[in-house]
């Protein structure tokens, strides 16, 4: 083959790499490439909501989870520009809503259809200190995921701070590990 004309085949395929880099932040590993496309490990994030706010003292409230698998994949082709196309599914996805007071109870809990996420509540560190884990999930690529939590309010007015975090374990490896939790506040009166 002509040396100008290999020239002009690898550059495209060079180029893709180097845009493929600037526009997901990292160089893609060749491992994770076939002949035509390149796996991006997933990204995984939550959102958090509670309501209604203010809740009334010992009343029922919900928090919503909303948990989002961003996994993107590049065409690796030289005839084509570099673009994101979906990317894998994730399964075996936990989020943990913590935090929140110790007189607050978990009263019950509702996935989307599909996702399989089972909910309960987990004793953790000093007495009286609670946990709400959503484990055995299922989020495919580019949905998200909403899990409603239906709680018992705190019996003593003020004001709360409640942190979600999905994959608090990293037991996924993600493009981005530092985006997985979120806050909300609320208020009891």
């Amino acid at each position: 083959m002509n040396p100008a004309r290999r020239l002009r085949v690898i550059a495209p395929l060079v180029s893709l790499g180097i845009m493929a880099a600037s526009i997901f932040g990292s160089a893609t590993p060749a491992s994770a490439c076939s002949s035509a496309i390149c796996l991006l490990k997933p990204d995984l994030t939550v959102g958090l909501s509670a309501s209604p706010n203010p809740v009334a003292a010992a009343g029922t409230h919900t928090y919503v989870l909303a948990v989002t698998n961003t996994t993107w994949s590049v065409p690796f082709s030289p005839l084509l520009p570099p673009r994101p196309v979906l990317g894998a599914d994730v399964s075996n996805v936990r989020v943990h809503l913590s935090a929140f007071p110790s007189d607050e109870v978990l009263v019950s809990s509702q996935a989307d259809t599909g996702t399989g996420f089972v909910c309960y509540a987990y004793a953790v560190g000093a007495p009286d200190t609670m946990d709400t884990r959503c484990v055995s999930g299922y989020v495919a690529s580019g949905t998200t995921a909403h899990i409603t939590l239906t709680m018992r309010a705190p019996s003593k007015s003020g004001a709360h701070v409640t942190t979600a975090t999905v994959d608090p374990f990293n037991e996924i490896a993600e493009s981005n590990e530092n985006n997985n939790t979120a806050t909300v506040a609320f208020s009891v009166n």
